[in-house]
C-alpha cells in the first residue's frame, strides 16, 4: 500500500542525524526554508537518500521533482519522480533534502523514522510542496518552501514492503539431555537460560495448547518434566504417595478371660508336686 508522507515542522533523530520529520501524519505547526537574493528564477527541488543506521546515506535521487517560479506568486506546485526498487536494511530510513534556490540557495533536511521494512518498491511519487516567491524590488527577493499545519507539503505513493516482524521473546532452560533449536533464531544450549528474538514467520506452535505470542518462561525443574515440545521442558509437579509402611502381623490381643486362663493354666504348670510321705 502506498504511503503519504508529510513535511512536518518536528525534529526527529534517527541513525545519528537530527532533522525535521518525514511522517505519516502532518504537523500543526508550519515553518519555512528561505533563500534571500536577487531577482532570479525560484526553484525547489530534492535529494533522496537512504540513511543507514551506521550513518551513511546512499543517494538516489539527485534535484528530482523539480518546480520553478519565474515571477511573484505562491501555492502548491506539484510534481513527480519515478523511485527505483531498493533493498532495504529495516534500521534504514529516507532522507529527503529539500533545496530552495534564486542564484544562492538554502535547504532543509527531513528523515523518516527506522522503516522496520525491506524494500523500497519502484513507484511514482508524487510531490506536493507550497512554493512562494515575493519580490520587494529586483535586489530583495524571497523564495521560500512552506510546509506543515495548512501548508500540507507532502510526497504521496511511496511504497514499502517486507515489513519484518515484531519479535516475540522466549526465555528457556533446557534439560541437560537437551541440545536442539527453539526455533531458526534460537538455540538452546545444556542448562543455560537463552534469551532471544523469533520473527513471526519462523515461529510454529510449541504445542497444540500454547501460541506463542508473549513472553513464555519454561524451566525443567528436572522431575519427571512433561516437554510441551522436543525442545522446551516445563515444570510439572509430582505428587508421590505417602510411603507404605510395612508392618508385620501383630498377634491379636488376649482377653481378660484368656489372660486370666493362661495366668492359672501357668500356675498349675508351675505349682510344685505334693510331697509324699513315707510310712511311718
Amino acid at each position: 500500500m502506498a504511503e503519504i508522507r508529510y513535511y512536518t515542522n518536528d525534529n526527529l533523530t534517527v541513525n545519528g542525524l537530527t532533522a525535521k520529520a518525514f511522517k505519516t501524519t502532518n504537523s500543526t505547526a508550519s515553518e519555512y526554508v528561505e533563500v534571500v537574493d536577487i531577482d532570479y528564477p525560484g526553484i525547489w527541488s530534492s535529494m533522496v537518500y537512504v540513511r543507514a543506521s551506521n550513518g551513511v546515506e546512499t543517494l538516489i535521487g539527485s534535484n528530482v521533482a523539480t518546480v520553478s517560479r519565474q515571477f511573484a506568486g505562491s501555492g502548491v506546485q506539484v510534481a513527480t519522480w519515478n523511485c527505483p526498487a531498493r533493498t532495504l536494511a529495516t534500521t534504514d530510513a529516507i532522507v529527503i533534502t529539500e533545496t530552495v534556490k534564486l542564484s544562492l540557495n538554502s535547504s532543509s533536511r527531513f528523515i523518516t523514522e527506522q522503516l522496520n521494512k525491506t524494500n523500497l518498491e519502484a513507484s511514482t511519487w508524487t510531490f506536493y510542496r507550497y512554493t512562494e516567491k515575493e519580490v520587494v524590488d529586483e535586489y530583495e527577493v524571497y523564495a521560500r518552501f512552506r510546509f506543515g499545519g495548512s501548508y500540507n507539503s507532502r510526497v504521496e505513493g511511496i511504497v514499502l514492503s517486507g515489513a519484518s516482524a515484531t519479535p516475540v521473546t522466549v526465555n528457556a532452560v533446557v534439560a541437560a539431555a537437551t541440545n536442539a533449536a527453539l526455533a531458526p533464531a534460537i538455540t538452546a544450549q545444556q542448562n543455560a537460560a537463552i534469551t532471544g528474538a523469533i520473527a513471526d514467520t519462523q515461529i510454529t506452535a510449541i504445542s497444540p495448547a500454547v501460541k506463542v505470542d508473549a513472553v513464555i518462561t519454561a524451566v525443567n525443574t528436572g522431575v519427571n518434566g512433561d516437554a510441551i515440545s522436543p525442545v522446551v521442558v516445563v515444570p510439572v509437579t509430582v505428587a508421590v504417595p505417602a510411603a507404605t509402611v510395612d508392618i508385620s502381623a501383630t498377634a491379636p490381643a488376649v482377653s481378660n478371660e484368656a489372660k486370666t486362663q493362661a495366668t492359672s493354666a501357668t500356675a498349675t504348670a508351675q505349682a510344685p508336686a505334693p510331697a509324699i510321705l513315707g510310712a511311718g
